[in-house]
């Protein structure tokens, strides 16, 4: 009989509404056998109620209560140097928890030694910043060639981020390539050759979301595409700097900003959307990239043809000339040649959309992220199967 691999998510945060993959990580991965460790809940929420949260501090005496399909636990951190490794110890000793998945590289640093001591299984999963910007810091690169050239394994998301990290001496064999992954739907939605032609972008707005240079983009396309249109979903810091941008240029009428929108009505409105358009950069003033952008892979899934650009991992996901358009960083000229050519033609609309479609479903589904994932970290098949019945009867 095959022995139970208990597994526990590690993450600075729960319920930020941007960090929809790690969600799917504390959550479906291994339902039932999974602990989560968070140090604070996002007031957007969280991916599981109240009742299952269990503050776990030195008032309480390092307490904590089961929770299926999720156990969520707040930890007071800092106030002893021994807190991760009691932590840990008491998860191993009382709960079975075998194996440990920190989310982020910079997180992983403050809990790898306590691993260690336990003699738990250690891995860690590179997102964006954690794997640019963060490596900006003095001494960062050396700390994580250090703390990550035995572990027993670090995730991530593209070829970018391997070569980044082998790049710093990392040896390649601690490194394991699983793209993010999300839900396929049953059939690709059809879409009629109409006027307007509905545009859509989804991100925060920050600095690597480009936001402003996507509306120049869109907006200098408009001058020569006149019935296309623009909805933006997502909030942010520069949000304020977009809704002057759309003011001074007198482009109110066609586009429209949706600020922070339910997963599932972005979804719903994919389905309706004619182009995705999203173009990111490398952050001039702090470095930052994106990972693997997960709005990408749901447009692709939505059978949505991606005008996008050329940085981190989305070159991996979107096939210049077969999915979509990729352009340089910054080309908003190309980005909105590109938007015009696309506009004109419902039929390639349709073909790139077509083999978008078919390309999430064979390489970037949560079916796959997620076999690849417990084939990394050794978790039994039995959790997977847990975890596909649970689905079923959802």
């Amino acid at each position: 009989m095959k022995t139970r691999t208990e597994l526990v998510v590690m993450s600075p945060t729960c319920g930020t509404p941007s960090e929809t993959f790690i969600h799917r990580h504390m959550l479906d991965l291994a339902p039932q056998h999974t602990s989560v460790i968070v140090e604070t809940r996002h007031p957007a929420g969280a991916p599981v109620s109240e009742d299952a949260l269990t503050v776990l501090d030195e008032s309480r005496a390092y307490e904590w209560r089961r929770f299926d399909p999720v156990r969520i636990v707040r930890a007071a951190f800092g106030k002893r140097e021994s807190v991760e490794y009691r932590i840990l110890k008491k998860m191993r000793d009382h709960h079975g928890v075998r194996v440990v998945l920190c989310e982020y590289l910079d997180y992983g640093l403050k809990w790898i030694d306590a691993a260690r001591a336990c003699g738990l299984s250690f891995f860690v999963h590179a997102h964006g910043y954690d794997v640019s910007m963060k490596l900006k810091e003095a001494g960062m690169a050396e700390r994580y060639r250090l703390a990550y050239s035995d572990v027993d394994g670090v995730i991530v998301v593209s070829h970018t981020q391997w070569a980044c990290l082998v790049a710093i001496g990392i040896p390649s064999e601690r490194l394991f390539l699983v793209p993010y992954g999300v839900d396929p739907l049953g059939e690709q939605s059809v879409r009629q050759d109409h006027k307007p032609v509905r545009c859509m972008a989804v991100g925060r707005m920050v600095g690597k979301k480009a936001p402003i240079l996507l509306l120049e983009a869109f907006r200098r396309a408009l001058e020569k595409c006149p019935y296309i249109e623009l909805d933006y979903y997502g909030g942010g810091a520069l949000f304020p700097a977009v809704g002057q941008f759309v003011h001074a240029f007198g482009l109110g009428h066609v586009i429209r900003f949706h600020g922070v929108t339910p997963h599932n009505k972005i979804c719903e409105a994919m389905g309706n959307a004619n182009i995705f358009l999203q173009h990111s950069w490398t952050d001039p003033v702090t470095g930052d990239q994106e990972g693997l952008p997960v709005a990408i892979l749901e447009a692709m899934a939505h059978g949505l043809p991606v005008i996008a650009t050329k940085h981190a991992g989305i070159p991996d996901a979107v096939v210049d000339g077969e999915t979509g358009f990729l352009v340089e960083e910054g080309a908003v000229d190309a980005m909105a040649m590109r938007l015009c050519e696309m506009a004109y033609d419902n039929a390639s609309r349709t073909r790139f959309g077509k083999a978008g479609f078919m390309r999430q479903r064979a390489l970037f589904s949560w079916a796959k992220e997620r076999q690849q994932l417990c084939d990394v970290m050794g978790i039994q098949h039995d959790l997977l199967r847990g975890a596909h019945d649970l689905a079923k009867r959802e």
